[in-house]
């Protein structure tokens, strides 16, 4: 296992004892950690990280950050310094805009942005929707996963962002596949499973754009007779069928069932990406998607903790106001 940490074009990785990268379906920008031994008065044991400066990060010539530093800690008695950076996720969701779009698809909102802030392109994923929406002030993230999750609700799809190197890729989740299956006789170190009502949605009411109702529906499967009652409220569009759009709810919003695995890693265990798990003791065995990761590099190891899902979600928009035709 060859590593290697930039900064900038200078190569710190002796200097780094431990080295952490993590990302989340939840989030748009993945994280990177590290600990860098530092000496005034010791040219091989000094480097002066600046903010801003771009930080590249390598295991075996493959590419696992690309980012620059936000945050620099000094450790006067330690001699080190904490770094944390970002990824180019990071300015999606720290970029505010204001668009009024009409009958667009998410794509051509996502290449217009892109070319307004600077943000290059690789691969989009293709919908085949159209909507028309404001967005009053709101973040660059958010205006494109609404966009997205609109077509989500029509199309039954669901995507991901996630950033090569400079540029942004919109990808189709569930295409995504750790080629490691995680088995308890070769990488699984410790597991815990977990299964949780708390965030379940039972009804749905629909109102129109004007606010009057229209019609309210129930999850039978999770009765509010026994978990109570749980209502999230949706606005119905003109001339849509809201059914798929409740029926995603209610699956979405289902009762949680998680797993927590910490296993000697490879580079495509991360978020959005789906994986095998094999476990006898709690007899689970199938295809479960990645919703955390955090990976750690210390001591010659490279493990990993996941978050493994048993549904495959996505991270959902719901800003700005709908346009009236």
């Amino acid at each position: 296992m060859a590593l290697s940490l930039l900064l900038e074009e200078k190569e710190i990785m002796h200097l780094c004892s431990k080295i952490t990268v993590s990302g989340s379906i939840k989030q748009c920008a993945r994280t990177l950690k590290a600990e860098i031994a530092t000496n005034l008065y010791d040219i091989t044991l000094y480097t002066e990280p600046k903010l801003s400066q771009l930080i590249r990060f390598y295991e075996d010539g493959v590419l696992i950050f690309y980012g620059s530093f936000f945050t620099v800690t000094y450790n006067v008695g330690k001699k080190t310094k904490s770094i944390i950076a970002f990824d180019m996720g990071y300015f999606l969701k720290n970029n505010y805009a204001t668009y009024n779009f009409k009958n667009v698809t998410p794509e051509s909102v996502l290449q217009r942005v892109c070319k307004e802030y600077y943000i290059p392109i690789n691969n989009i994923a293709s919908t085949g929707f159209t909507f028309s929406r404001k967005f009053p002030n709101v973040s660059l993230d958010k205006i494109i996963d609404t966009g997205y999750t609109l077509a989500s609700e029509q199309n039954g799809k669901k995507y991901i962002s996630r950033f090569t190197g400079a540029a942004l890729n919109i990808l189709e989740k569930g295409e995504l596949k750790s080629n490691t299956i995680i088995e308890g006789i070769s990488n699984l170190q410790n597991m815990s499973y977990t299964f949780s009502s708390d965030g379940m949605f039972n009804a749905v009411k629909v109102y129109d754009s004007d606010g009057n109702f229209v019609t309210s529906s129930q999850n039978e499967k999770n009765s509010p007779s026994i978990y109570g009652l749980r209502t999230k409220i949706i606005t119905k569009r003109d001339k849509t069928d809201v059914s798929k759009e409740i029926k995603a709810i209610f699956e979405d919003n289902d009762i949680k069932q998680t797993i927590n695995v910490t296993v000697l890693a490879t580079n495509d265990m991360i978020s959005g990406n789906a994986i095998v798990l094999r476990e006898i003791e709690t007899n689970q065995d199938g295809l479960f998607w990645i919703d955390d990761d955090t990976h750690t590099w210390q001591n010659g190891l490279h493990t990993a903790t996941l978050t493994l899902n048993f549904k495959n979600i996505m991270r959902e928009g719901d800003s700005g106001t709908e346009e009236k035709e």
